[in-house]
């Protein structure tokens, strides 16, 4: 059971505003921070918590509000007073799109390190300052690999795209098409003659490496046929 919080009723609605003073803010200020932590808004300093309610507390009610689900008001009511003072939020989302890239940077023209699929489970550790980008620290997609060594073991794995998207499965042929040995990584990327997959064992290392693009079997996605 959550400990009782210092300060266990919400102030009233006419305490949250820029330049009114109460301690039960500096016990907010804090809770604040366990729930945006590095994302709470600051004049550059970092943010600190304090009994006088300011600009950047406005900011970072809303998006505590936002984390909650509710209407963004920048006035907590009891039950969401409670629930700051008293839990964590909740940072794990289901990905509704069919498909969405994974980039480097929170610009639209970074670099493609991945995919997610509709379904995947995402852990978001961080937001950009203009909310629209989300950071995550881990994917769980739920999908069994071949439990077998083998490379081209990848062949019938999932399903066959025609064009390939970031990190989907690449699966090429080595010494010949019908020697049975090969290579598999995740693509990341082509040019004319070459395809740039993320793997291991390329040059005894975990990297992103050009594979020749003749020997190219198929590129894989999860699902079913």
């Amino acid at each position: 059971m959550p400990a009782t919080p210092a300060f266990p009723t919400v102030p009233p609605a006419a305490q949250f505003k820029v330049g009114k003073k109460t301690p039960a803010f500096t016990a907010m200020g804090k809770r604040i921070q366990r729930w945006l932590g590095h994302e709470a808004h600051h004049d550059g300093d970092g943010y600190q918590p304090g009994p006088v309610f300011s600009t950047f507390d406005v900011i970072n009610v809303k998006l505590c509000q936002q984390l909650m689900g509710v209407k963004q008001t920048g006035v907590l009511t009891q039950k969401q007073w409670t629930t700051l003072m008293t839990s964590l939020p909740d940072r794990e989302f289901r990905v509704t799109a069919q498909a969405l890239n994974v980039r480097a940077r929170p610009r639209l023209d970074a670099e493609a390190v991945g995919f997610l699929r509709e379904g995947d489970i995402v852990t978001v550790t961080g937001r950009s300052r203009d909310r629209y980008w989300r950071k995550i620290s881990q994917k769980k997609a739920g999908f069994e690999g071949t439990d077998s060594a083998a490379a081209r073991s990848w062949e019938d794995w999932g399903v066959r795209l025609v064009e390939p998207v970031v990190g989907c499965v690449a699966v090429f042929w080595r010494n010949s098409p019908t020697s049975g040995e090969g290579h598999v990584g995740f693509y990341m990327g082509e040019t004319e003659s070459t395809i740039k997959t993320l793997g291991g064992n390329q040059a005894d290392a975990v990297n992103i490496a050009s594979q020749h693009r003749t020997q190219l079997l198929s590129y894989r996605m999860p699902g079913r046929t």
